[in-house]
């Protein structure tokens, strides 16, 4: 039922309903037959040209932002290569009759981790495991050229004495001599603040 209606929408099915409740009207108060089924006829036609135009503009709209994203895919060929596998992944993914609600769940987490990841990435905001948070944080300061913005968490008492806290010391004040604005805040338990 739902495939046999699916091109009519809202504006298409108020507009006819208008259009038969005018005709019916027409000819319950005596007007002409011919006249009020023409007037009908006249404003589902009305109806019908208004809903065409509104889906031709947001066809166009949909074809200019693709339009838009081929552009850009075309000027990055390793983007384009990873894009492609992605949207093939999940057509097969979407399409498989293997537990395909479970894997289409995981594969839209998916990319909205990605894109929520590439999201922050722009706005020059990174996440990272304590492993790495160290070896990031460096890089990011060897990289810095203005100003140089971090939270995290450390336990205080002895880090500092190790060979990585000495290394990413040394960093901060590599930055502050280039003339980079060195920002940090720690967290910390409450317990260890006075550490």
């Amino acid at each position: 039922m739902k495939s046999r209606f699916k091109n009519l929408d809202t504006l298409q099915i108020v507009g006819f309903l208008i259009s038969a409740g005018v005709s019916a009207v027409l000819l319950i108060t005596g007007q002409d037959t011919i006249a009020s089924i023409t007037l009908g006829f006249v404003l589902a036609a009305f109806t019908q040209l208004f809903d065409q135009q509104k889906r031709q503009s947001d066809s166009e709209e949909r074809i200019l932002q693709a339009s838009a994203l081929s552009k850009a895919l075309f000027r990055d060929e390793w983007l384009l290569k990873r894009i492609q596998q992605i949207v093939e992944d999940y057509q097969n993914v979407k399409n498989s009759d293997v537990q395909r609600d479970f894997f289409l769940e995981k594969a839209r987490t998916a990319i909205d981790e990605c894109s929520t990841t590439l999201t922050e990435l722009s706005k020059h905001r990174v996440s990272v495991t304590r492993e790495e948070q160290m070896v990031v944080l460096e890089e990011l300061l060897r990289t810095a050229h203005t100003r140089a913005l971090s939270v995290s968490y450390i336990a205080f008492k002895d880090w500092w004495y190790t060979q990585v806290g000495k290394n990413y010391l040394k960093e901060n004040e590599r930055a502050v001599k280039r003339g980079v604005h060195v920002i940090r805040i720690f967290v910390s338990p409450r317990d260890r603040i006075h550490e």
